[in-house]
């Protein structure tokens, strides 16, 4: 019974992990990653399988696990913050993708573009779309506002709610989030001061005068 268990066992991971690195791939191509994930393998150990893969950085594997030889490329000296935050958002929308139950899920992703680049950032914003589509429910933390306004602003109005964290005397509370108000700059403000402006209206002249400064 126990090489019968193995033996399906080795057979759904061969399936199954080449399906993984197909997809966390795909992701990366989407964050623009200049490396990829490769030699995906399952091991059995005292402690139970396991499953080791390198990343591929310029065509040269880079292992993930291990204690790298001096003055040889390790994950830990070949790829910025911003890679290995791409690498486990990669990981974490691939993972979302085999999950045949998703649409029943409920899905938190806290503050999930630290350290990207505006690309990932724009990348992140619309993965995120997608999963609302897919997914029971998203929920995302995060203190980013051009991030949240992003989700905000390309998702169905009769679906979302705005949620923020105040100060409460000694302690905070949640509240409703005006997201439409707080994502207007100070930049949009003044450039629509000076277009009612142009319009014939009569706004203060001192604060026209301030916006063109």
């Amino acid at each position: 019974q126990r090489d019968q268990t193995r033996a399906a066992l080795d057979q759904y991971r061969t399936a199954v992990f080449a399906g993984y690195e197909a997809a966390v791939n795909l992701y990366l191509q989407r964050f623009n990653a200049t490396f990829r994930l490769g030699s995906v393998t399952s091991a059995n150990t005292r402690g139970g399988p396991t499953c080791t893969y390198n990343v591929v950085i310029n065509n040269t594997p880079v292992a993930v696990g291990g204690a790298p030889s001096p003055g040889q490329p390790s994950f830990r000296n070949t790829l910025s913050s911003g890679d290995r935050n791409s690498l486990a958002l990669a990981f974490f929308f691939a993972s979302l993708d085999q999950d045949p139950a998703l649409g029943n899920k409920v899905v938190a992703i806290d503050d999930p573009i630290s350290s990207l680049d505006d690309h990932r950032c724009l990348t992140t914003v619309q993965e995120i779309r997608r999963l609302v589509e897919r997914a029971g429910q998203v929920i995302v933390f995060s203190h980013n506002k051009p991030l949240l306004c992003g989700i905000w602003e390309g998702t169905n109005h009769t679906i979302r709610a705005a949620l923020q964290v105040a100060r409460d005397g000694a302690g905070s509370t949640m509240r409703s989030w005006d997201v439409d108000r707080d994502c207007v700059t100070e930049h949009d403000r003044r450039h629509a001061m000076l277009r009612e402006y142009l319009a014939g209206g009569t706004p203060n002249n001192r604060e026209v005068a301030r916006a063109i400064r």
